[in-house]
């Protein structure tokens, strides 16, 4: 294939288990014109003999990638030499133990047509237990980017920067995954940052795109994300606040250094700053919400305080009072 217009990117670090069953998922898609990279960040299992022969095997549409010396570079430096390789016009990205719907390509392909403004297209993921096959897994699936309740504000649309970005930091469950994006959205805001070796690599990306292009949301989940102990997000869950500070702290930097002014984005990221910084006082003033909530008469005196406080906002803001 001369010119395939999605390169699709798999980053993988020893998975054995499941690269197959990711790799079938790309295979399987109604759509067609793609081609696979598959980028190997230091394994040492079976997974490195598994993409090497797919790549021998289908050449034309594989290639096989790995830093040299076979060495572990970190998940930014892997999506960046892949990049590096990619030919599309569009890329997505699904990791070696996760499964696409079929029609994810085809479908994701059709709204970046329609919507030929917009940066990326993405849908909520499917946090993926029962792929064990157990009872127990099953009623544990659950979507994830669509915020905590489950109520986007622009599910099925387009959201205007940088608004997506104040979402995210206000619920992380905001956070977007499963992306179709155009190349040259990549490429405009300077690809990835190698400082992010593991959790919010692809975040850091698509936080830089979102502060300057629209993107779309659909309702349409196309994205299995597979839930197993040797995961990432599993194995770093002891350094989250860590990365958490590390995200934040560039998030500041970067919004400063871009010129970037909202006031809505900048009292969530204010209020994020003070939540990383000062996690115990976070938590203590969490609880004494929830317990306010929880109590019906505390909850009633709440909500009137709230309620007077954003009358005096509107008389002020509408210049009727100093």
């Amino acid at each position: 294939m001369s010119s395939p217009r999605v390169s699709v990117v798999m980053i993988f670090l020893n998975e054995e288990r499941f690269i197959a069953e990711a790799i079938q998922s790309v295979r399987s898609q109604t759509f067609t014109n793609w081609e696979l990279l598959l980028v190997d960040d230091g394994s040492s299992d079976a997974s490195t003999g598994i993409a090497r022969d797919e790549a021998a095997r289908y050449p034309n549409t594989v290639q096989y990638l790995e830093h040299a010396g076979h060495a572990n570079r970190g998940m930014s430096a892997s999506r960046n030499l892949a990049l590096a390789h990619a030919r599309g016009t569009l890329v997505s990205y699904i990791d070696g133990d996760d499964v696409w719907v079929h029609e994810k390509l085809e479908e994701q392909v059709r709204l970046l047509d329609e919507h030929p403004d917009v940066a990326f297209v993405y849908g909520p993921l499917l946090l993926w237990h029962s792929w064990t096959g157990r009872l127990e897994d099953e009623s544990k699936d659950h979507l994830y980017g669509l915020g905590r309740h489950g109520r986007h504000p622009y599910l099925d649309g387009v959201i205007p920067p940088p608004r997506l970005v104040e979402l995210l930091l206000r619920d992380h469950n905001f956070i977007p995954g499963g992306v179709l994006v155009r190349r040259a959205a990549i490429d405009a805001v300077g690809g990835y940052v190698d400082e992010f070796r593991t959790i919010y690599e692809d975040v850091v990306v698509l936080v830089k795109i979102c502060l300057e292009r629209p993107v779309y949301v659909s309702s349409r989940c196309w994205y299995k994300y597979r839930r197993h102990p040797d995961q990432t997000t599993v194995r770093e869950r002891g350094q989250r606040l860590t990365n958490e500070r590390r995200f934040i702290h560039w998030l500041a930097g970067h919004i400063a250094e871009s010129g970037v002014f909202d006031r809505r984005l900048n009292r969530a990221l204010r209020r994020e700053v003070f939540k990383v910084m000062y996690p115990r006082l976070t938590d203590l003033r969490r609880r004494t919400q929830e317990r306010l909530e929880t109590s019906w008469p505390l909850s009633r005196v709440l909500w009137s305080v709230r309620r007077t406080a954003r009358r005096f906002a509107t008389i002020r803001r509408s210049g009727r009072i100093d």
